[in-house]
């Protein structure tokens, strides 16, 4: 009991509140078992067991011949069609050609000069094409129906567009071949 006392004055004394008291005493505790752990781990007894280590050694990957590297002039196709290039053209499966489409109607005529399919999409349901012309160097989104540079756009599909001026009808790719 002397002891609780002495310990309460010592409290009042340093105006601390019991609760207060009660946790320095916990980390007090706490600190002093974190030291004899720590003595024992460095100080270990005369009767410890001794230190028995297992002969272990992490595995090794298995060595064998390789190959040496290619070089880089040996990737043909990279070298062909680099990624960063503007004429890198993805790769387009050939579609077939329905016999009913009518070939006469399709003739090959030559595009006018400066016209140009930059891109194709859908927008709200409704296929859409952007051309760029002679007269619109920006460039124009066009659906089916629209006129440019005295073209109407009749037919926009996924990789191509139709234009028919009078008689005259032409078929414009995203990618076209190269001219040779």
């Amino acid at each position: 009991m002397n002891v609780a006392h002495r310990l309460i004055a010592l409290l009042h004394q340093l105006r601390l509140s019991p609760l207060i008291g009660g946790v320095l005493a916990a980390a007090a505790l706490f600190d002093l078992t974190g030291l004899l752990v720590f003595g024992l781990a460095f100080f270990p007894s005369q009767n410890a067991a001794p230190d028995v280590r297992a002969d272990w050694r992490p595995p090794t990957l298995a060595k064998y011949e390789a190959l040496p590297p290619k070089p880089a002039s040996a990737d043909v196709e990279t070298l062909n069609r680099p990624i960063f290039s503007k004429a890198r053209k993805p790769y387009v499966a050939k579609e077939k050609k329905n016999p009913s489409d009518n070939a006469a109607a399709l003739a090959p005529v030559a595009p006018p000069p400066g016209l140009t399919l930059a891109g194709v999409t859908k927008y709200r349901n409704k296929p859409m094409a952007f051309m760029v012309s002679a007269s619109t160097p920006k460039g124009k989104w066009l659906a089916v129906g629209d006129q440019i540079d005295g073209w109407s756009v009749t037919q926009v599909q996924n990789m191509e567009i139709t234009l028919a001026s009078g008689e005259r009808i032409i078929r414009l790719t995203l990618y076209p071949e190269p001219q040779k």
